[in-house]
């Protein structure tokens, strides 16, 4: 094989790679549950909130914070 024809076959191997990842499948958006110390009705539970929509927006809906107040997973002690 001559050199040139080597170098076309890398060139069209590369070129069927890149257009056979376009088609792959994009990963599901994660969702993590999220409690904070605060009570719901203290202003930083709204920053925590305000928190997990930019973190939302930041990653394309990739990943997704659903924020919760202080009680609701696991309860007071």
């Amino acid at each position: 094989m001559s050199k040139r024809t080597i170098a076309v076959a890398v060139v069209f191997a590369f070129a069927a790679g890149i257009s056979l990842s376009s088609h792959a499948q994009a990963p599901a958006p994660r969702t993590l549950k999220m409690q904070s110390t605060w009570p719901a009705s203290i202003t930083l539970q709204e920053h925590f909130k305000i928190f997990a929509e930019r973190l939302e927006k930041l990653t394309s809906g990739s990943l997704k914070i659903e924020a919760m107040a202080a009680g609701q997973i696991v309860p007071p002690f």
